[in-house]
């Protein structure tokens, strides 16, 4: 089964609005093509990204989904602008 873990260094006070939105975005990008998997967005003590339940290959492949969701502005535009009119 895959397993993603995305932790954000508690330290940057990403707001939980922005932690779900992009779960929302891994989930549907990424999840949606296999079977079994979890995704889980936090915060933790330093920044990181963890995937398990693959081969190397597969881990590449969706590192660089990763990447690509993270860099897309599309799953956190609505948040972020939400943020900045508060």
């Amino acid at each position: 089964m895959l397993r993603i873990n995305v932790c954000f260094d508690a330290s940057k006070k990403v707001p939980a609005k922005i932690q779900q939105a992009l779960r929302a975005e891994i989930e549907k990008e990424i999840l949606s093509n296999y079977e079994r998997g979890v995704v889980s967005v936090g915060k933790g003590s330093s920044a990181e990204v963890s995937i398990s339940g693959v081969d190397d290959d597969e881990k590449k492949v969706i590192m660089q989904k990763l990447e690509d969701i993270w860099q897309s502005d599309s799953w956190g535009s609505s948040q972020k602008t939400e943020n900045k009119a508060r």
